[in-house]
Formats: C-alpha cells, structure tokens, sequence
C-alpha cells in the first residue's frame, strides 16, 4: 500500500504534537528506585525462580507528584486579556 503525501504529512504532524505534549507536559519528579529480586524474564521472582538476580527498580509508589499549576496560566491570560487580538478572543470562545 502506497500512502499519499497528505496522509504522510498529516500522520508526521500528528505524532509530532504528541512528541510535543509528552515532553513538554512530563512529570519530573524523581522517583527513588528499590533493589528487586528478580527471575530470568525480568519478573519478580518466586520461591524456585531460575537465574535469579537484584534488579534496580522504579516502584513509582510512596512518592509525591507535583502538577503544574495551570491557575498561574488562567490569571496571565485573565490579566493580559486586553491584549488579546479580537480574533483570538472570539475564537477562544471565553468570555471576560
């Protein structure tokens, strides 16, 4: 199958916004890591595992998160609402 050069370029732009919202909204908070012991395969292993051995591991659990605060974001575009060409405020669709 051939794809057109609109589906192509369409798809690049898709996959490049989500590029786009995947690093610039992503949690930063370090989470500490934890030695696991773990089997052959990677998972956790049980009494008899073969090629048992210590893994470090992310649990991601017992840490705090912090969201950003998307309050600071409303009150700039509150405040500088003035500035706003008409365009955009009509396109908005926020009334102030």
């Amino acid at each position: 199958m051939t794809l057109s050069y609109a589906v192509v370029t369409h798809a690049e732009h898709c996959l490049d916004y989500l590029r786009e919202a995947l690093f610039c909204h992503s949690d930063t908070t370090l989470e500490p890591v934890k030695e696991v012991a773990v089997d052959e395969n990677g998972a956790p292993a049980k009494e008899g595992s073969t090629g048992v051995h210590i893994d470090l591991v992310a649990m991601g659990w017992g840490v705090t998160h912090r969201c950003r605060d998307w309050g600071a974001l409303r009150d700039y575009m509150g405040n500088n609402w003035n500035d706003w060409p008409e365009e955009y405020k009509q396109a908005s669709g926020m009334t102030h």
